[in-house]
């Protein structure tokens, strides 16, 4: 059990970081203020597309786990 707990802070960590990475990139490109917030846009819709099908993901498995185990304790 803690291993998964281990994995899943891992991996928010990495969207964190990744997200907080991206987000200084774009903010230190010498780019105009209407082209950055477009960049802005268009990656904060690709993470939370991205997180969204991670957490759809983790749903789906979740509920198989919970079918299986319920399969079992008959």
């Amino acid at each position: 059990m803690s291993q998964n707990n281990s994995v899943k802070g891992f991996l928010i960590g990495f969207l964190a970081g990744g997200t907080i990475g991206a987000i200084v990139a774009l903010l230190t490109a010498p780019k105009s203020g209407k082209a950055l917030r477009g960049d802005i846009k268009q990656k904060s819709g690709e993470y939370l597309d991205e997180a969204d099908k991670y957490f759809t993901e983790k749903k789906n498995q979740a509920g198989k786990i919970f079918m299986k185990a319920k399969e079992n304790s008959r």
